[in-house]
């Protein structure tokens, strides 16, 4: 297994890229004139995203992660002193922030996602139905998407999942 890491200035995102190798090169090559369906996995929450392309035999996995904040909290709360309604932000106002920063989120994740023919995505909660939702809005590749949940998992397991719905 090799890894590379990826960093880029100014991003609100980090990456990490792992290659997992699992066969030859003889073993992946494609007939001349078929083209592989491009297969794609997307294990996601609001946290993080881990994108899984398949590759024959072989899996590329990349994690990006979120700087979104789980349950946005006032910049001015205080246990002791003077409460003045003036330097609280409003409700709306941090819910519309949060939001937007799934959004940037939802959209980095996305621009990872070119060419797909088949994508499954995966996660606990809202994250994977949001995604998709914000995929559908964004895209017109008429990928075939599907859903699924599932719980916290390893890397490994999340390219073990993928792979095996890919192969059902």
């Amino acid at each position: 297994m090799s890894g590379v890491v990826v960093h880029r200035p100014g991003s609100l995102f980090s990456r990490r890229r792992v290659v997992h190798l699992g066969a030859t090169l003889q073993d992946n090559a494609v007939p001349e004139g078929m083209k592989m369906k491009k297969q794609m996995g997307v294990w996601v929450d609001h946290r993080e995203a881990i994108v899984v392309t398949l590759s024959g035999a072989d899996a590329e996995t990349t994690r990006i992660l979120s700087n979104s904040e789980s349950q946005p909290r006032r910049a001015s709360d205080q246990t002791s002193g003077s409460f003045e309604p003036q330097q609280v932000q409003s409700d709306d106002t941090r819910e519309r922030k949060h939001v937007a920063e799934l959004n940037h989120f939802y959209d980095e994740v996305i621009s990872q996602l070119k060419d797909v023919d088949s994508l499954m995505i995966c996660g606990p909660g809202e994250a994977r139905t949001e995604l998709k939702k914000r995929l559908e809005a964004k895209s017109k590749s008429g990928a075939e998407i599907t859903l699924k949940p599932a719980d916290s998992m390893t890397e490994p397991q999340i390219v073990a999942m993928i792979r095996e719905h890919f192969q059902a």
